[in-house]
């Protein structure tokens, strides 16, 4: 009897953590889309005006930590590379606004976004992730 009450709670603590890993993987993809979508909404070029170019600071800084503290909890639970593809395209950011290589920096973006789509669809149950 005693078995089959720790093989129940076992199963039960593995759904939760697996439950709890989905919907935090969904609402990491989702905020961190929107962030990297209002990035890419300023017109990034090289002649910006000068209140756009601090506008795109403050945006990079905001993913840039934004990244940093989702990160720590799905390295948890997912893919170590996947995680760390998103993480170097993340660190490639400031430099590059730094250096005033926008149509890199624009590239990168894209980068992360494809990248996050891609850790995304790995951690969903599908048969292919699950074999």
């Amino acid at each position: 009897m005693n078995r089959a009450k720790i093989t129940l709670l076992l199963c039960a603590l593995l759904i939760g953590f697996c439950t709890f890993a989905l919907v935090n993987t969904h609402r990491t993809h989702h905020r961190m889309q929107d962030m990297v979508r209002q990035t890419l909404a300023i017109e990034i070029k090289d002649d910006m005006p000068d209140e756009q170019v601090i506008r795109l600071a403050h945006e990079i800084d905001r993913l840039s930590r934004a990244w940093e503290s989702s990160s720590r909890i799905v390295s948890i639970y997912s893919r170590h590379d996947e995680v760390e593809r998103v993480s170097e395209d993340m660190q490639k950011l400031r430099p590059l606004y730094d250096a005033g290589q926008y149509t890199e920096l624009r590239l990168t973006l894209c980068r992360i976004q494809a990248s996050l789509d891609h850790l995304l669809d790995t951690e969903l149950p599908t048969w292919a992730n699950i074999l």
